[in-house]
């Protein structure tokens, strides 16, 4: 349960982390 949280997390900064990335890309 704990660890299914912490990848839900990880995988929302990722997406997120990745779309500013794109953002600052472009």
């Amino acid at each position: 349960m704990f660890t299914e949280l912490t990848a839900k997390i990880g995988e929302k900064i990722t997406i997120r982390r990745f779309s500013c990335f794109r953002l600052g890309e472009g």
